[in-house]
């Protein structure tokens, strides 16, 4: 069966990098992080590549996960233009990931898990803690159940999931997380902190990029999740403060 369309592909064939400023806690993450000489961090829906560029500028071995093609050249091309590496790879959020357990210090997902129906976020937050080392770190942003300015109209496929009708996103499912539900979702890791993220991000409508505009004022917001698995599913961690694609 073909795949599904990626909105996301020709966002970025279009418009290029729709993001470049890292997310505001990755110099907390990067703390958490320096107890290892080389950390193996995996960023899925990595985007364009800008947290993998700024893990590998602080010596990090990143993996960045796309389902997007022309995100992951554009993640290449950026690497280049730095004398950095990292390894990129297509694959789709639905599928297993394609590591062994307990194979990474540190997983991101910024904005990255919401785009799917509920019971595939849970199969991935499953494969996240799988393939997280004990004591590992993971900082996740997702997005809250608020008028969304990337589309006007969209269908509510479960409670919380909804499918766009127009805008950029049309026809990528999202679902919308409430706190407890997001704490439901990780109930097998210890949740170091939950709060509302008031990282500045661009926030596009129909291929033009509003000016941006913190979430905690905007009309986007998102939570920040910074977390690790607890004794019983797989580590504890412990980074400080925490959100794009």
């Amino acid at each position: 069966m073909a795949a599904a369309p990626n909105p996301w592909n020709e966002i970025f064939r279009r418009e290029g990098k729709v993001f470049v400023q890292p997310h505001d806690a990755m110099p907390d993450l990067l703390r958490v992080l320096q107890r290892q000489a080389t950390p193996r961090v995996l960023d899925l829906g990595c985007g364009n590549g800008r947290h993998v560029v700024y893990l590998a500028r602080h010596g990090g071995q990143v993996v960045g996960l796309d389902s997007a093609p022309e995100a992951l050249a554009l993640t290449r091309t950026w690497l280049a233009q730095e004398g950095l590496a990292a390894e990129l790879r297509l694959h789709s959020m639905t599928e297993p990931l394609p590591y062994p357990p307990e194979f990474f210090d540190a997983v991101l997902a910024m904005q990255g898990i919401h785009p799917a129906a509920l019971a595939t976020i849970r199969e991935l937050v499953g494969e996240m803690g799988r393939v997280l080392k004990r004591q590992g770190v993971v900082c996740v942003t997702v997005s809250t159940p608020k008028a969304n300015p990337r589309w006007q109209h969209a269908i509510e496929t479960e409670p919380g999931t909804y499918l766009p009708l127009d805008g950029r996103e049309h026809g990528l499912l999202h679902h919308q997380f409430t706190p407890d539900e997001l704490r439901e979702l990780f109930t097998a890791f210890h949740v170091r902190e939950l709060r509302r993220d008031s990282t500045p991000a661009p926030l596009p409508v129909g291929g033009q990029a509003l000016t941006p505009v913190p979430t905690r004022q905007g009309p986007y917001p998102t939570h920040a999740l910074t977390q690790a698995p607890t004794a019983a599913a797989a580590p504890p961690i412990a980074p400080e403060p925490p959100s794009g694609h």
